[in-house]
């Protein structure tokens, strides 16, 4: 009789266990994940078919999507920690979100969980490790990439064709290439120079730079400046000569904001120019059309090694989320295969090298940008990044502007207030 009662009374322990623990394991993550994410109106269709992936997988987990002006991240950001509300996921352009890490350290660190949970491990080998690497500081890994970013150039095809050229393969053969497409209302090649951090004369220096073979054309990998080299002067130069002497680039240069170059992009008016994965679908509703290859910026002379810039957008979590669990899950299901294989195929950008490229880049203009290429890594999670470029572009801007200006000495000015410029921000 004992040992009948002993044995009801373990099962009975052993069955309460199992009824007691069923309900939280059954339901998995529970809670509300605020996402902060740096874009508008595009993301909407991305947003509603991941939310519904999301409710089948996890239907005790939402996510509340809020966008922010894309100007405006790294300072709500930085206020929002500060008032403990950051938000539980940020997603945007990978500078925008170093501030609130450097001030309050705020975002999760990835490291320790890489090695205890599969997926993340799988979702990381998947990524660029050039890109996944400048999300470390010291030993913690902070964020990851959520979309790589690169850019060429685009050249016209029916142009090429009725001046029977080929697309360009060094700097005399694009200077030339210009030269022909330059004609009334019609520019031979278009670039941007109004002042503005992320889009400006200096960005330019930054593509033309990494293809003349500088792999580090802004500032080195300990954030000191690094333009003012030999080739940083030839790069000057030929900004300065297709502006003032062979006017290849339009007249207007100097104030050419980027939407304003955008403008004349897709109103059919530019022969050669920057372009990015972002542009071929929006492009292709446009005068513009489908009328051009993508090509990488050539180096300055044939077989001569240059670089394509490259970048990343991050995506972070919120080290002190009040949903730790329900944050990792719809952290892990963005980044997850299907997570951007849905975000490719609404917004042509991704960042894991596992997607089934053969079917989600068709046209000829994306397929070039899943191809591998030699990248010069754009430095902008160093703090000394952003100022360097905005006192560079500023010095290329008035080379821009005023044909008297010397190349040279505008880089020299450059350099000295970019170096003091430094001093004072590592002081700090």
């Amino acid at each position: 009789m004992t040992r009948r009662w002993a044995s009801i009374i373990v099962l009975a322990i052993v069955t309460l266990a199992v009824v007691g623990a069923a309900p939280g394991w059954a339901g998995g993550p529970k809670g509300k994940v605020v996402i902060w994410y740096d874009s508008g109106a595009a993301w909407n269709s991305f947003i509603a078919d991941f939310n519904k992936d999301l409710a089948a997988k996890y239907p005790d987990v939402t996510a509340e999507w809020v966008t922010q002006d894309t100007a405006q991240l790294s300072a709500k950001l930085v206020a929002a920690f500060a008032a403990k509300q950051g938000p539980d996921i940020a997603m945007g352009s990978q500078y925008r979100l170093v501030a609130a890490e450097q001030q309050f350290k705020a975002w999760a660190d990835l490291s320790g969980k890489l090695g205890a949970d599969p997926e993340l491990k799988e979702t990381v080998a998947a990524l660029p490790k050039v890109h996944v690497d400048s999300y470390y500081s010291g030993t913690k890994l902070w964020g990851l990439p959520q979309v790589v970013q690169a850019v060429g150039l685009f050249v016209r095809k029916s142009w090429m064709d009725e001046v029977k050229a080929k697309a360009p393969e060094d700097w005399n053969e694009l200077e030339a290439l210009a030269g022909k497409f330059t004609k009334k209302d019609q520019f031979g090649y278009c670039i941007f120079g109004a002042p503005g951090v992320t889009n400006s004369s200096g960005i330019q220096f930054q593509y033309s730079g990494a293809a003349a073979g500088m792999q580090n054309p802004i500032v080195d990998p300990d954030g000191k400046p690094s333009f003012n080299t030999p080739v940083g002067r030839d790069v000057a130069k030929a900004l300065h000569r297709w502006q003032h002497e062979k006017k290849v680039t339009p007249p207007a240069t100097p104030t050419f904001t980027h939407k304003e170059f955008y403008e004349v992009v897709q109103a059919g008016k530019c022969g050669i120019g920057r372009v990015g994965a972002w542009n071929v679908g929006p492009w292709s509703k446009t005068a513009i059309g489908e009328d051009y290859v993508v090509i990488p910026y050539p180096p300055m002379k044939k077989g001569q090694k240059g670089y394509q810039v490259s970048w990343s957008n991050a995506i972070t979590m919120n080290a002190t989320s009040k949903a730790e669990d329900a944050t990792f899950a719809v952290f892990k299901a963005l980044m997850g295969k299907q997570g951007q294989t849905n975000f490719y195929q609404k917004l042509t950008s991704a960042a894991r090298t596992d997607l089934d490229w053969g079917n989600l880049a068709k046209s000829p203009q994306l397929q070039y940008f899943t191809k591998p290429q030699e990248y010069a890594l754009e430095r902008a999670s160093l703090d000394t990044f952003l100022p360097t470029l905005d006192i560079l572009s500023r010095h290329l801007n008035g080379m821009l502007a005023d044909p008297k200006v010397d190349p040279v000495k505008a880089l020299e000015a450059a350099d000295k207030e970019a170096q003091a410029k430094v001093s004072e921000i590592r002081k700090k």
